[in-house]
């Protein structure tokens, strides 16, 4: 995925660029390369954390969905000044947007509650991709090259490595290379042994709790790591799109959009909503979002940010799941422009 790397550096956004590579691939009949690269760009939009979920909205606002919230539909995790943005990412313990401008925000949990705890990361160069793992995150510049902050000890590290994709869990760290190979930080050595022949490439990578995933351009699944829970246990013949790892359970578009699951179901992430088809997944601790093709976002799990309204239907057990929206109402936009208006 050289070309991905080469239109980054001349500062296309990585979204752009993913959609170009796509192209690419499509112009030379490689629906499977196109569709997974579709995915990934769509999936970096979303982020899921275990009491909330960030969402960028059609026109790049952030919003929110939050446990424990008051009984609002969503509410805005910056209120000013008030940026677009491009991507958010998230894991437990903090947030991050990359906003158009190529700044990373962050801010240690709970996002948005102290408006002074967000601070600026790499604004002294262009970010176009991030990842939030447990106490650190993860940035791709526009050279290419791989950023490491350690957040907490405010502490940046510069790693000379040209990347096309990033991946953060609570333990290791994941980057693609332009070359589909995998690099690797932190773990144990069973999330260090990646079960694949060495000239084997990939195209996404996910990061989970203690596992990872990766998949090849041909749509093959691999996962390592902890498997007390068989989140590593791909279901045998599996063809995908696009990959999602939460803390103890996978998940995997197919190229129909169907969804599978498998690993831990004690929370039932294992009960993928009857008939639901996706373009983009992402997961939280215990429970995934698959984004629809209408761009409505689908929830299944321990969703702790779920609210009674959110509640879309119930499997054939009776376990719900639930559907937002993030499309604003035409009250609430004209809300927002008062709102903004004041800000600014």
């Amino acid at each position: 995925m050289h070309l991905i790397l080469d239109i980054l550096k001349d500062g296309i956004s990585y979204q752009s660029a993913l959609a170009i590579q796509a192209d690419w691939y499509e112009d030379r009949g490689d629906e499977r390369m196109s569709q997974i690269l579709r995915a990934t760009a769509k999936a970096t939009k979303t982020a899921a954390a275990t009491t909330f979920l960030l969402v960028l909205d059609e026109e790049s606002r952030l919003l929110a969905w939050v446990e424990n919230e008051n009984a609002e539909e969503y509410r805005r995790v910056i209120t000013s000044p008030p940026p677009q943005a491009r991507a958010v990412s998230a894991c437990d313990d903090h947030a991050l947007m990359l906003s158009l401008q190529g700044e990373v925000w962050h801010w240690p949990w709970d996002v948005g509650a102290e408006e002074d705890k967000k601070t600026t990361y790499f604004n002294s160069t262009q970010a176009v991709a991030i990842a939030a793992g447990l106490r650190y995150s993860l940035a791709l510049t526009t050279q290419g090259k791989i950023q490491l902050s350690v957040w907490r000890r405010a502490r940046l590290e510069r790693f000379n490595h040209d990347g096309v994709a990033l991946a953060a869990g609570d333990q290791q760290a994941l980057v693609l290379t332009p070359e589909g190979k995998i690099l690797l930080w932190g773990g144990n050595s069973r999330q260090r042994e990646i079960p694949a022949e060495p000239h084997t490439s990939f195209a996404a990578i996910a990061c989970g709790g203690m596992h990872a995933l990766a998949l090849t351009p041909q749509g093959s699944v691999v996962a390592w790591g902890e498997n007390l829970f068989q989140q590593c246990d791909v279901p045998p013949g599996l063809e995908a799109i696009a990959i999602a790892a939460g803390d103890r359970h996978s998940v995997a578009l197919t190229p129909d959009g169907d969804v599978v699951a498998w690993g831990d179901n004690t929370y039932h992430q294992l009960h993928v909503p009857p008939g639901l088809k996706g373009v983009a997944v992402v997961a939280g601790s215990f429970y995934s979002v698959v984004q629809t093709p209408q761009g409505d976002l689908v929830a299944w799990g321990d969703v702790p940010w779920a609210k009674p309204q959110h509640v879309a239907g119930y499997d054939d057990s009776g376990v719900p799941y639930f559907q937002v929206t993030p499309r604003l109402s035409p009250e609430t936009q004209e809300e927002e422009k008062e709102r903004i208006t004041k800000c600014t």
